[in-house]
């Protein structure tokens, strides 16, 4: 598609020559003075490099979320992932380390949360290595291997001649000695709840990444030192106060997003039955996971579907047999425990064979009390942390100890067994999230059920709905219709398929940051990458991934050199010269292109600081991020000026984005920004001509009205508006009349 320019120059806004941008370089993707592409060729290079080794190693190129993350690294710009589950972030991280060894000989280390899942990306990169023909050393460490085996990795890592290290988080707490003084080019941290957990990781990190000692006690990065990349990956972050260390050094804060791209019928049963379950499961047959919520519960599982002729395993890590043998489709279900870091619930990627899960009691987090009640295990611990001064407030100690279950109840907490018992709704998203995976032709359809009592039910569904997570009553006579929609969902699955891709980056474009900050705290809170033009929000809307930035209002106003006040005339055409907008901050003046040049650097016209604040610069830094995500939607107002804003981000952006949109809401709400999103229009040319004229009268009228009256009086603090002037001209005419 091209984009037919309405007699329309940009003066001095070329990122090549900085001279005019104009039709030719919109159709063309050139500079037409210079004869070079617009595009990064380094970057294209490297992209098309990059895809070949997707497609040689998966069958498909990468996927649009992959190559914004891929031109972020080419890039060596440190980010977090927030993404949902089967979004292909591991995979990435993988890939993306065999192409820097291998192209770029860099180093890279990848960290994973858990002994399984180290082993598991061992084996898939060391199958991708076949795939590709590359000779790369690879070293894997990790709890199941034998002492003299970890003796010899030891060494080895030490030693630092390998390309990628694969370990889990403990690894760096226990052996960073190992590690210390090594810098990595590329750090891939797949979980980096779990890596949070020891704060003192965080700084291990940073160190890996050639961050110094005296930076991370200062808080504080040194400007141009050279790092490595960083890439965090996380499906249900919740950082604490050490992830800032990330925004302090790298310039990135790791948000906490709403899963919203869930293909799960989600179902409840006020019930927990093993004869129910046994039931479930002779309708639904194979493909199933069951989570059971304590491990006391999952061998008697086992043992009960077993006697019923059920063929079911065990996802733990020692039986590694189990989960090739349910991959094989030698066993029906697999059990396990609905834990943050189980097996079950972050080490399985099985999607043509992982169709339901069933929860057979909530999924929970379980503190022990060890005291009578809670009210006396809070009024233990306020003893022992106040002294004798608990024993002198009668009323507080009185009021602890009437505490109650019912009333923990109502705040969604359980007592049982000695323990308080909290709904974990995360590990639920998680967990049952692997029957519902991102595929090349779409997104998988997956069914969870839970089991419990109808207490703790009705508290986990009221849980689950501020997270956007909506339960329907399991409906025993529906299963078999259900059954056969997951079926033919992994029918489709095996088959080659046409490409689809489900989850799109867009750069999405608002006036002020104030409105970036507010729309995206809708959906979350942001991921935050810092820029010297201010920081990027990044959030998650269900099959959008929104690059929130500002425009900071207009962006080009009209020559005051060129033509008549910035409008050159052709044969009864008229043609307007816009250039960029500058503004000092040193006096507030703003201009265009009537400004002054010193030492090859464009100085304020009044006062001739240069403290200039550019739109071509912020165009420029707009320019990247369209190319990063390849889509554009721009949101500014729904007015005359709005739209003029709108449809010179279109012209100056459309070489860099494949796509750009128009999007428009008349209130700032969460409901009207998914509403706009759905709604996505093309730009209104008769609103942009309505606010060219008015420009035109600005300077033809007001300008000249205004020069005429600073020269009769002799004041140039005079000044003619274009409607006040033919007002108070019609005022005269009336009074002389």
């Amino acid at each position: 598609m091209k984009i037919r320019q309405p007699n329309v120059l940009y003066g001095e806004f070329c990122p090549v020559c900085k001279g005019d941008f104009g039709s030719f370089e919109i159709d063309k993707g050139l500079c037409q003075y210079r004869k070079h592409p617009l595009l990064p060729s380094r970057l294209e290079e490297e992209l098309k490099n990059l895809d070949n080794l997707f497609t040689k190693l998966l069958g498909s190129s990468m996927r649009n979320l992959q190559r914004l993350w891929a031109l972020r690294v080419l890039n060596h710009i440190s980010f977090p992932i927030t993404a949902p589950t089967g979004t292909g972030k591991t995979v990435f991280g993988l890939i993306i380390s065999l192409y820097l060894a291998e192209y770029k000989k860099k180093k890279s280390y990848l960290i994973f949360p858990t002994s399984i899942l180290v082993k598991e990306n061992h084996e898939r990169l060391i199958n991708f290595l076949k795939k590709a023909g590359f000779k790369l050393k690879i070293i894997a460490y990790h709890g199941d291997i034998n002492e003299k085996e970890k003796e010899i990795l030891k060494q080895k890592i030490t030693d630092f001649e390998y390309d990628i290290l694969i370990t889990t988080n403990q690894f760096i707490s226990k052996n960073f000695n190992l590690l210390r003084g090594k810098r990595f080019d590329y750090l891939f941290v797949d979980d980096v709840d779990a890596l949070l957990k020891a704060s003192k990781n965080v700084e291990k990190v940073l160190m890996l990444l050639g961050v110094k000692p005296s930076e991370i006690k200062n808080k504080q990065a040194i400007p141009d030192v050279k790092r490595g990349t960083l890439m965090v990956s996380t499906a249900t972050a919740k950082p604490g106060k050490s992830a800032e260390l990330f925004f302090n050094i790298l310039g990135f804060r790791v948000g906490v997003f709403q899963n919203l791209v869930r293909n799960i019928e989600d179902k409840y049963v006020k019930q927990k039955s093993k004869n129910l379950l046994l039931e479930i499961l002779r309708i639904l047959q194979d493909g199933g996971l069951i989570f059971a919520s304590r491990e006391e519960e999952l061998y008697k599982l086992r043992d009960f579907l077993k006697e019923h002729g059920i063929k079911v395993g065990l996802a733990i890590s020692k039986k590694k047999k189990d989960l090739e043998d349910f991959a094989s489709g030698k066993i029906n279900i697999l059990l396990g425990v609905a834990t943050s870091y189980g097996v079950m619930v972050r080490g399985l990627d099985y999607p043509e064979r992982i169709k339901f899960a069933i929860f057979y009691g909530i999924p929970s987090v379980r503190i022990p009390l060890h005291v009578e009640s809670p009210g006396e295990k809070l009024t233990h611990f306020l003893k022992t942390l106040l002294g004798n001064k608990f024993d002198e407030n009668k009323t507080l100690r009185e009021n602890l100890a009437g505490i109650s279950k019912e009333s923990l109840m109502e705040r969604g907490i359980f007592v049982e067994d000695e323990y308080l018992v909290f709904p974990d709704i995360t590990t639920y998203i998680q967990a049952s999230g692997r029957t519902s995976r991102m595929y090349q032709g779409g997104i998988t359809k997956g069914l969870s059920i839970v089991m419990d009592t109808p207490e703790k039910i009705d508290i986990f569904i009221k849980r689950a709905t501020l997270k956007n997570i909506l339960f329907a009553k399991l409906n025993l006579t529906e299963l078999k219709s259900l059954k056969k929609l997951l079926d033919e969902d992994r029918r489709k699955l095996r088959t080659k398929t046409k490409e689809e891709e489900i989850i799109n980056p867009y750069l999405f474009i608002v006036e002020s940051p104030n409105k970036v900050r507010q729309i995206a705290s809708f959906f979350g809170k942001p991921n935050i990458i810092a820029t010297e033009h201010g920081g990027i929000y990044e959030v998650t809307t269900g099959n959008h991934v929104l690059i929130i930035a500002p425009s900071f209002g207009h962006v080009s106003d009209l020559s005051v050199k060129r033509g008549l006040h910035g409008i050159e005339t052709e044969k009864n055409n008229f043609k307007f010269i816009f250039t960029p907008i500058r503004k000092c901050k040193n006096c507030s003046y703003t201009f265009t292109d009537n400004y002054k040049v010193v030492k090859n650097e464009i100085v304020c016209p009044r006062c001739e600081s240069r403290d200039i604040v550019d739109s071509f610069h912020h165009i420029n830094f707009l320019r990247t991020l369209s190319y990063h995500t390849g889509n554009v939607i721009i949101a500014t107002d729904p007015d005359r000026e709005g739209e003029k804003i709108a449809w010179d981000l279109r012209n100056l952006l459309y070489p860099y984005a494949k796509s750009i949109k128009r999007s428009q809401f008349h209130e700032v709400t969460r409901e009207a920004i998914l509403e706009a999103l759905t709604n996505l229009k093309e730009f209104d040319l008769e609103r942009v001509k309505a606010q060219f004229v008015r420009r035109a009268e600005d300077r033809w009228l007001g300008f000249e009205l205004s020069s005429f009256l600073q020269d009769y009086f002799k004041d140039k603090n005079l000044s003619a508006g274009r409607a006040q002037s033919p007002v108070l001209g019609w005022i005269i005419e009336r009074t002389l009349k």
